[in-house]
């Protein structure tokens, strides 16, 4: 992180920063490598439920036909990795890196091993050509803990991140706008609050394109969306929110678990039958 003279001065008037090879190589391929595995067990579990999926077909091309096949087969198995990828190591070892921390209370101004707190660190998978997945003009101050502080994370994974396969497009010096008017449409949950066209035609927009190691951090007032993936490839994303636990209003959500293969309470009736004590 040598390279990247960061500047809060530059953050506050652009809203956000852009760290050159932030994510070393070892670092990823860690990351890569336990995904690669994580497509091939899930690819193993797909074809016993769907015979037709040969799995020899996509050695060593997981990342690409692997999850295309998966994404027009069967989505659950796409939410599972979804839902999997957070709690992997190589990937929490990546979110959890000091470096980024200690910029991040920089911009809050605290100490730099103040407790922070992560909420919906995830890897974002875009299929080409998946349009569902795309997002309207928004903040994510409404995609997460209500009445809270936190700073934005967006970045590439698994490669380079270009217009083609959808960089993230930014309105420029948008944060300043504060809360935006926004619209709130049922029919496009869950990215149903849209900002008003009328302020989102005041400013200018730009998309932004990154190398494989680079990291964008911004400001949760930010005007953004993701651009659409048009080229040939999956698009794998760092995407993340951390949070100022010292901000008075405050509060982490009480986390809870919806099982997808039944509850612990149905898994004991299964072995032991029902016993009220």
């Amino acid at each position: 992180m040598n390279e990247n003279n960061f500047s809060k001065n530059d953050f506050k008037k652009n809203g956000y920063i852009i760290l050159k090879n932030f994510f070393n190589e070892s670092e990823l391929n860690d990351f890569q490598e336990s995904l690669v595995k994580l497509i091939k067990i899930t690819l193993e579990k797909a074809s016993k439920k769907y015979p037709d999926i040969d799995i020899d077909n996509f050695d060593g091309k997981e990342l690409d036909e692997g999850i295309i096949k998966l994404e027009e087969t069967d989505t659950n198995f796409i939410a599972d990795i979804y839902d999997m990828i957070p709690t992997m190591p190589s990937f929490m070892r990546l979110t959890a890196k000091r470096e980024l921390s200690e910029l991040i209370n920089s911009i809050f101004e605290r100490e730099k091993n103040f407790p922070l707190y992560t909420f919906t660190n995830r890897c974002r998978i875009d299929p080409p050509l998946i349009t569902r997945r795309s997002t309207q003009w928004h903040q994510e101050i409404f995609y997460t803990i209500p009445r809270s502080n936190f700073i934005q994370i967006w970045g590439p994974l698994i490669r380079d991140i270009t217009k083609k396969n959808g960089g993230i497009e930014i309105c420029l010096e948008s944060h300043k706008e504060g809360i935006a008017n926004q619209l709130c449409d049922s029919k496009l949950d869950p990215n149903r609050f849209i900002i008003d066209h009328d302020i989102v035609d005041k400013y200018e927009k730009i998309t932004v394109e990154l190398k494989l190691g680079d990291l964008m951090i911004f400001n949760p007032n930010l005007f953004h969306r993701s651009g659409s993936n048009v080229s040939n490839q999956v698009r794998y994303t760092n995407i993340g929110m951390f949070h100022d636990v010292e901000f008075p209003t405050f509060r982490p959500p009480q986390l809870s678990f919806k099982y997808k293969s039944g509850s612990p309470d149905e898994y004991h009736a299964e072995i032991f039958g029902t016993q009220d004590i």
